[in-house]
């Protein structure tokens, strides 16, 4: 696709596309102090019960009548709700109508939060973003011929419709597409290939031009991909008024969600507002949000009551059930020595008390209660602490020396006993340690300004070594199984690591590497560049056990014999932007060429 330059667009839309949640922010250009954040999600009220500004990242379908076609039914705390209700109405006309209990029983039991939730009342589909992550352990699989790329683009075709129609009630009917300009947030320790895939997701919804949108009505305007902790720390900057930032401060920013940290450490490079900064050490993270708390209590259940494991498949209402009995005293626990009283279900106490019997030949002790579980404070803290001290472990290797300030923000950064250990460990080294209001809308907040302010980051640092598998002279000293002759008997060395920028290496922010390189046989007019990351320094090959191929693209140009002489190529890669870019040209055609911005094919598992 031919694109033109277009006017700046009138609103900066940025979508918070979560795990678990997901929300979005929006601000006019000529207005951008005033960030508004939506709240009005629909069934909001009966999925959640209390307001909030996202709504569940969730999608329901039913089976298409060809074998791997699916028709979506309903998005957000709808598709809970309506699935639900599907899956009772279903329960009911199977029962006859003979046993509510059953019905109900029926209904909770599909109803789990995973794509294997099928039944004559369809697919659900919740935490489907994690298939772009590198290191997650995805469990939940997608209904078979239904890719991850489909999904992700229905919610967001869904989603935008939502933006859509609030920004005509506050602005005027006239609003369309290409009045927006869209920023979509993405975790910081995601790969090139993830954040191609979401540049496609967002075409194939319809949310912007490309060669994967097939709308006439799609916006324009490029895409903005915003990387999560700086947001957070754009939002941090705005909303924390007693802090006095001045030029030259140190600010770590902590993004703590359900699934991922996230984390950045800038340093304030002017007090103008929005403030300039610029990251003084490479961005870092993983994974170990509050979900994984969930995970350590089951385990933890597993080892008290000793059917638990086999129970919870069989009966995933019950885990459910217990799953937000949970989800209420996770977030009451500040580590003090209060013990927490849980309440079972009836089913997991009779299931628990025949276990028992069977074991002890029918004895029990009568001091045993099977319909709660008791957990004291050395419970709590040996489920909390494996999750809290692994970020604790992440914040404490970002802290820099004289840190003005550690903020905190996302969903788990609410754990009154994750901020207290935080204070505990950290409190005496840093200036202060800060939870803004409202941190839930931290991200899509901030990336509305980071939209409408352009270089507000002034340079980051490389997380890794980036560089392209290039052929070059063989020495001696080259491996004897990487040596290749061309056609005219000229020999070289295969596999080397061109290198283009070092991890942790400052990167301006439209700061440009720029390299040759010419075609190996005299007939050659194609070259395929591939491209390979590393976490060391001075990679020599390749091969090395710590490099990865990470993406490739093609350029093509006039061989030597038609040209007369040999062809010079141009490949400049910008590696200071939230994702890496590239251009090249042919630079010694003895006319004026144009750079061109190629696309550049990132694989997750690249061959």
């Amino acid at each position: 696709m031919d694109y033109v330059r277009v006017e700046e667009s009138r609103i900066v839309v940025a979508l918070d596309f979560g795990t678990t949640f997901s929300g979005f922010a929006y601000a006019l250009r000529a207005d951008p102090n005033k960030i508004y954040t939506f709240y009005d999600w629909p069934m909001q009220d009966v999925g959640s019960g209390r307001p909030y500004c996202k709504t569940q990242t969730s999608l329901w379908y039913m089976a298409g009548s060809n074998a791997g076609t699916y028709q979506l039914m309903d998005w957000g705390w709808p598709a809970s709700v309506n699935y639900s209700k599907a899956l009772q109405s279903l329960a009911s006309s199977l029962c006859d109508g003979r046993d509510t209990n059953i019905i109900q029983q029926f209904a909770e039991r599909n109803l789990l939060f995973a794509s294997n939730s099928n039944s004559a009342a369809g697919f659900f589909l919740t935490k489907f973003k994690l298939h772009l992550a590198d290191e997650a352990n995805i469990t939940e699989g997608l209904p078979p011929g239904l890719r991850v790329e489909v999904a992700i683009s229905d919610y967001l075709s869904a989603l935008s419709k939502v933006v859509l129609k609030e920004l005509r009630e506050r602005f005027g009917s006239h609003i369309c597409l290409d009045d927006i300009q869209w920023c979509i947030t993405v975790p910081v320790i995601w790969e090139e290939h993830a954040k191609q895939q979401m540049k496609r997701c967002a075409e194939l919804a319809g949310l912007v031009a490309g060669s994967a949108c097939g709308s006439e009505d799609a916006s324009r305007h490029p895409l903005i991909l915003a990387l999560e902790p700086e947001a957070a720390s754009v939002y941090c900057q705005q909303k924390c008024d007693s802090l006095k930032l001045e030029k030259g401060d140190k600010v770590l920013v902590a993004d703590i969600g359900g699934g991922t940290v996230d984390i950045v450490v800038h340093e304030i490079a002017s007090i103008s507002y929005p403030h300039k900064v610029r990251e003084i050490s490479r961005s870092s993270g993983g994974l170990c949000g509050g979900s994984f708390v969930d995970l350590s209590f089951f385990k933890f259940l597993s080892e008290r009551i000793g059917c638990f494991s086999q129970f919870a498949i069989e009966n995933a209402a019950e885990k459910v059930m217990i799953a937000k009995h949970w989800d209420y005293h996770k977030y009451e626990f500040d580590g003090s020595s209060c013990s927490v009283c849980l309440d079972l279900p009836g089913k997991l106490a009779a299931a628990w008390e025949a276990y028992d019997a069977s074991r002890a030949h029918g004895i029990i002790s009568p001091a045993q209660s099977y319909d709660e579980i008791n957990l004291t404070e050395k419970d709590m803290k040996k489920i909390f602490d494996p999750v809290v001290g692994k970020i604790l472990a992440l914040v404490d290797n970002a802290i820099v020396s004289d840190l003005k300030a550690l903020m905190l923000v996302g969903g788990f950064s609410s754990s009154p006993y994750l901020m207290r250990r935080i204070q505990e460990k950290f409190g005496e080294r840093v200036g202060e340690i800060i939870r803004p209001p409202n941190p839930g809308s931290a991200v899509c907040s901030g990336a509305v300004t980071l939209g409408i302010s352009k270089g507000i980051i002034l340079a980051r640092v490389s997380r890794k070594t980036y560089g392209i598998y290039t052929c070059k002279d063989y020495k001696p000293s080259d491996p004897y199984q990487y040596q290749t002759v061309t056609k005219d008997g000229r020999v070289f060395c295969r596999n080397h690591f061109d290198v283009f920028v070092r991890v942790d290496e400052e990167v301006p922010n439209d700061h440009s590497v720029t390299h040759f390189y010419y075609p190996l046989e005299d007939d050659q007019e194609r070259i395929k560049i591939v491209l390979y990351s590393s976490s060391e320094s001075h990679p020599k090959y390749t091969t090395e056990a710590e490099c990865t191929c990470v993406g490739s693209f093609f350029i093509t140009f006039p061989s030597k014999i038609r040209l007369g002489v040999e062809p010079s190529i141009v490949v400049r890669m910008y590696f200071g932007r939230s994702n890496i870019e590239v251009s090249a040209k042919l630079s010694n055609s003895g006319k004026e060429e144009k750079a061109e911005m190629l696309s550049v094919k990132f694989e997750k598992d690249f061959s």
